[in-house]
């Protein structure tokens, strides 16, 4: 490698191919926006350049194909097709670093895919960084770095940071299912159903806790109850055998209690 410091500007730009979010055309044709980055490319350098942006899908429908009119700004094209463009010619440049600034938001997840495919298979000699807000993007990048509110809280592959990140795990869960996020062969899916029975566990418990904190109220109150009674009884005389009664109700009492307790 170089010493980027005793690069030239011009010469480190020349290194770099750079795909912004909103992609840029200029006006010409197809052709001459991906020789844009590189005029001496060839028409097959274009067309490899094309296969592996996923760009060939519209361009061999249209009359002129490579030589089809695009207007400023590329405002005769879509969104999807302006940004597979601007993939090509940065593709087509060779450059020896790729840059794609959250490039790949404007296209569906099955052109996303191959694309990304095409990428690690036919672009192996330049170094690729990839911005993205998507999970699926970034899910095989050698390495990933996690931004939240400006500042790396996680560094590491797909796998070590659903482990180690709990901010990328919960951006990844909300976009993505356990099966295509892996958790179930990182064993995180039953980590997960185990903490949910444990926790069910400890709900039932609280619960039966409760319950006996309720029975053990109402058999206080029942006692309260009994020792008003045998102070009746012991304080007046009647006909009625009180202190019988008195003994029944304490005896029943009693006799719950210990159930309770067994």
């Amino acid at each position: 490698g170089k010493d980027i410091r005793r690069i030239s500007m011009e010469e480190l730009r020349e290194e770099i191919g750079f795909v912004p979010q909103k992609g840029v055309l200029f006006s010409g044709t197809i052709a001459s926006n991906l020789r844009f980055g590189k005029a001496d490319a060839t028409d097959e350098d274009i067309k490899e350049a094309a296969e592996i942006a996923q760009a060939t899908e519209f361009i061999e429908t249209k009359k002129e194909k490579y030589n089809s009119p695009i207007a400023q700004g590329g405002s005769n094209v879509s969104g999807g097709q302006k940004q597979r463009l601007a993939i090509a010619r940065a593709i087509a440049k060779k450059a020896k670093v790729l840059v794609f600034d959250d490039s790949f938001s404007a296209l569906d997840m099955k052109t996303d895919a191959a694309l990304r495919k095409e990428l690690n298979e036919k672009v192996q000699d330049a170094s690729i960084v990839i911005v993205a807000q998507r999970v699926s993007t970034i899910l095989h990048a050698d390495q990933i770095l996690v931004l939240d509110d400006g500042k790396i809280v996680g560094k590491g592959t797909h796998e070590e940071l659903l482990k180690n990140c709990e901010v990328y795990l919960q951006i990844a869960k909300s976009q993505l299912s356990e099966k295509e996020l892996g958790l179930e062969k990182l064993g995180l899916a039953e980590e997960k159903a185990e903490k949910e029975t444990e926790l069910k566990k400890q709900k039932e418990t609280l619960k039966k806790l409760y319950q006996l904190k309720e029975t053990q109220k109402e058999i206080s109150e029942k006692y309260s109850l009994v020792a008003h009674l045998w102070e009746i009884a012991q304080g007046k005389e009647t006909g009625i055998n009180l202190e019988r009664f008195v003994l029944g109700a304490l005896l029943d009492a009693v006799t719950e209690k210990a159930n309770l307790r067994l």
